[in-house]
């Protein structure tokens, strides 16, 4: 009736219930846009850390790639028909990185078939000086690892390593789980780390190693291992350890 729309009591409740209203409303308003602020941040940083990780892998590729045309123009006198392969190697090499090069994880099968085509590259540069041995457990081969991971390794190896020897190089890449990690190895039979010293991934050294451990701390963070020390049994031993529930079955 028009008396209860006077009435005081009646009156006090209802802007009691409007303001209710209000501050409801406003409440959720705010929690609204500050979980809009939260997922735009959280795109930010995703888009912040995915550019970061490119342009950290895009470095591999003209280090690589000088070190390489270093070689062809080396042997392009001396061994013409030798540098006319290594063209064609190399040529692979980047048809096939560029193929993924929007990939930011790839299978440990796809890394090794990289790592495959770039020792075939040194092997014409070494000829019979150098040996390969891959030795990889079947259910690792399917896991993830970082796009173009283990190149860097395996060149630090043999430039620091197999180039060093007057005798016969060898590198070997050995990869299965172990506690429940992806464990990479790579050894070779060279003089070993200077001074006895090994170097962890805050500690690597050269482009190669240092976008190594900085790839890989910007995806696993602190939970991995990346080390490159003596082998007890002679040579230089380079380890990887990546936990398996990070980087997907």
């Amino acid at each position: 009736s028009w008396g209860m729309l006077f009435d005081p009591h009646f009156l006090h409740r209802g802007i009691i219930v409007y303001w209710g209203i209000i501050v409801v409303g406003q409440g959720m308003r705010y929690f609204h846009d500050l979980n809009n602020e939260k997922v735009r941040v959280a795109r930010l940083s995703a888009q912040l850390s995915d550019a970061r990780l490119n342009a950290l892998k895009m470095q591999i590729h003209p280090h690589f790639l000088f070190n390489t045309l270093n070689s062809i123009t080396t042997l392009i006198h001396e061994a013409p028909e030798t540098a006319d392969l290594m063209i064609n190697r190399l040529s692979d090499f980047l048809r096939m990185t560029l193929k993924n090069s929007g990939e930011p994880m790839v299978t440990l099968k796809r890394e090794l078939e990289f790592v495959r085509t770039y020792l075939e590259i040194e092997k014409l540069r070494f000829e019979e000086r150098l040996a390969v041995i891959i030795d990889v457990d079947d259910d690792v081969l399917d896991l993830k690892v970082p796009n173009l991971i283990l190149q860097p390794l395996v060149e630090n190896s043999i430039k620091h390593g197999v180039a060093n020897l007057k005798t016969r190089g060898e590198i070997k890449i050995k990869a299965l789980r172990s506690d429940g990690k992806l464990r990479i190895s790579i050894h070779d039979n060279g003089p070993g780390v200077a001074d006895g010293q090994s170097q962890t991934a805050h500690r690597g050294t050269g482009v190669g190693l240092k976008n190594t451990a900085a790839r890989l701390e910007q995806i696993y963070g602190d939970n991995f291992t990346f080390e490159i020390q003596n082998d007890p049994r002679g040579g230089t031993l380079a380890t990887l350890e990546l936990p398996v529930e990070d980087i997907g079955l």
